[in-house]
């Protein structure tokens, strides 16, 4: 192929996927890992990958199991009115029957093989909490976007005001570009949990896809015309 060809190939890949780009949310509420309470999450969910920023693990949490650390066993969990209904005696709310939370480190959300454009988690916290977007780069996302802040939301807490349920913060990039690689939630390590995790991510229109393919074997003829003759 001429070095001719092989710009045009590259600048209609890179027209097609650029300008017909649509987004797709990656979700999770860990509720397809039930059973699997006080197991490391790692990159059991599609998309995501969980670990912390003290390079520790992020754990599943589940309600019926009542076993926070492997060792102690009480009720620490209460589902939230999300699901038109609240039960256990735990502090901190859910929705449904599982979550996620940290025991050491922040805990960091990553999204695997590509970045996000919003990210939204799900929080129930004793103390203040907030989320940060980064980059690729590690550096945190700038502008009023990038960072989320909440106050605690618990049955317990804030005093004389407590929370009712989950508490949703978001964070975005400050333009229509797809930057964040992923999200750090900030507060006191054990005393927060996370549940209905989402992240926009771009996903290639099937326009763009026939376009390039459709230009890719008029290129192919091409050269076996001039090669032919």
């Amino acid at each position: 192929m001429t070095a001719k060809l092989k710009l045009v190939l590259s600048v209609l890949l890179i027209c097609c996927l650029v300008s017909a780009v649509s987004a797709a949310e990656i979700q999770t509420g860990f509720e397809e890992w039930l059973g699997h309470n006080y197991e490391p999450i790692g990159n059991s969910i599609m998309g995501l990958s969980f670990g912390t920023t003290a390079n520790t693990d992020v754990f599943f949490a589940d309600i019926n199991a009542k076993i926070v650390n492997g060792e102690n066993s009480y009720d620490w969990y209460s589902m939230t009115s999300d699901n038109a209904k609240v039960s256990g005696d735990g502090e901190y709310f859910i929705s449904g029957d599982m979550a996620a939370y940290v025991l050491d480190g922040d805990m960091k959300i990553s999204v695997t093989g590509g970045l996000a454009k919003v990210f939204t988690v799900g929080i129930s916290s004793f103390f203040d909490v907030s989320l940060e977007a980064y980059d690729i780069t590690g550096t945190l996302i700038s502008g009023p976007t990038g960072v989320a802040t909440g106050p605690p939301n618990t049955k317990t807490q804030p005093v004389g005001s407590p929370g009712t349920g989950l508490q949703y913060l978001t964070v975005s990039s400050p333009t229509s570009t797809y930057d964040i690689a992923y999200v750090v939630v900030r507060s006191e390590p054990g005393y927060y949990m996370v549940d209905n995790v989402s992240a926009s991510v771009p996903v290639p229109e099937p326009g763009s896809i026939l376009a390039f393919a459709t230009g890719l074997i008029g290129l192919v003829g091409m050269v076996a015309r001039k090669r032919r003759k």
